[in-house]
């Protein structure tokens, strides 16, 4: 991992993570993982990412979450950009264009446009 996308992470802990209260994993009463790395390998940070990370803050910046699982998985190649929002979402099938909150937008819009039209025709 470089250090711009590992800086990327602190400052996503240190601003969202309610966890963590300068540099402290309040539940575990350890510093937390990430902050404070376990050893270095070469010139980048060796560090494990905990659960609450994983599950709930790195999932509040999807650009960030998409470098994460680019940088560890092989599955990246499933996340894409919504052509509306721009926010990045997993793809499900390969045609896939719009985030699931932009394609219920998107019906309700459809469906409302329909129903207009219906009524014009009366």
């Amino acid at each position: 991992m470089d250090n711009g996308l590992y800086k990327d992470i602190q400052d996503l802990i240190r601003r969202e993570c309610c966890n963590c209260i300068s540099g402290e994993c309040v539940p575990r009463s350890v510093p937390c993982d990430i902050l404070a790395p376990v050893e270095m390998v070469g010139e980048l940070p060796k560090y494990k990412m905990c659960s609450w990370f994983k599950n709930a803050v790195l999932p509040l910046d999807d650009k960030l979450q998409y470098r994460v699982l680019a940088k560890t998985h092989d599955d990246a190649s499933d996340f894409k950009e919504c052509t509306l929002c721009g926010k990045m979402f997993y793809s499900t099938d390969g045609r896939q264009t719009t985030c699931k909150e932009c394609r219920t937008m998107d019906s309700r819009r459809k469906n409302s446009v329909k129903r207009m039209k219906k009524n014009v025709k009366r």
